[in-house]
């Protein structure tokens, strides 16, 4: 088992544990209240991967009048995106931890996101409360455009991470 393995498994074990907490716009409390954008920047801020900042706000519709990337534009200032597709099944950058954008309610713009747990399972919030989905047949995330993100950099992606994470 490499550190990155480690690292893997306890973002999917801390993902994991926001399950149950209800979708509440802005908020970022465990067990109380949490939003998709929030929900992985909580579980990547406990461990430091990436820096302290202050999201910017984004409505509940912000997407649908809008033309510029915003979230996107946020994510890609921490982290690498490795791929973007509509093709769900092989997807070998989605390891465990990643994150996943996808565009949403017919978006032209990414507009959700969640923690891979084992591809295509991942962790996101929406209504009514965070849960785990497989992306490839769950109706909110089925044949949207995704983009898989990752924070380590190419070096340390060039392992080869098998182990599956570990059970909650």
């Amino acid at each position: 088992m490499t550190a990155i393995d480690t690292v893997r498994d306890q973002l999917v074990i801390e993902a994991r544990d926001w399950i149950g907490t209800p979708y509440r716009l802005r908020a970022q409390v465990k067990g109380a209240g949490i939003d998709c954008g929030l929900l992985p920047y909580m579980v990547y801020r406990k461990f430091n991967l990436i820096p302290e900042f202050s999201p910017e706000f984004l409505s509940q519709d912000w997407f649908s009048h809008a033309t510029t990337e915003r979230y996107l534009l946020m994510v890609e200032r921490y982290l690498r995106r490795l791929v973007s597709t509509r093709a769900y099944s092989r997807i070998p950058e989605a390891v465990p931890g990643a994150l996943v954008l996808g565009k949403l309610c017919g978006s032209n713009l990414f507009n959700h996101s969640g923690v891979v747990t084992r591809w295509p399972r991942v962790v996101h919030a929406a209504h009514p409360q965070v849960s785990e989905v497989d992306v490839s047949t769950h109706p909110m995330w089925a044949k949207l455009e995704i983009a898989i993100f990752d924070f380590f950099p190419p070096t340390l992606l060039s392992v080869k991470l098998t182990r599956p994470p570990s059970p909650l």
